[in-house]
């Protein structure tokens, strides 16, 4: 999905049509129906979004992904 997100041609930021939403879903945080808990998909005020936070938050999980493979390359 990461990989999706960063090789996508970029689109016009669409800003406001979402809700403000801060879900309460229950620890662990990996639960099967995540739209029970998190129906708008939205975490925080979207209106606050930048394509430029876009690109620094997809590096930063890009960055940390590829350092937790090269962790997992350095045990074999």
């Amino acid at each position: 999905m990461l990989l999706k997100l960063a090789t996508s041609p970029p689109r016009p930021l669409d800003k406001g049509k979402a809700a403000e939403e801060y879900p309460e879903i229950p620890k662990p945080f990996n639960v099967k129906d995540k739209v029970k808990y998190w129906p708008g998909g939205v975490w925080g005020n979207p209106k606050k979004a930048s394509a430029e936070k876009g690109r620094k938050a997809i590096k930063l999980m890009t960055d940390k992904i590829a350092e937790i493979l090269d962790r997992i390359e350095k045990l074999k």
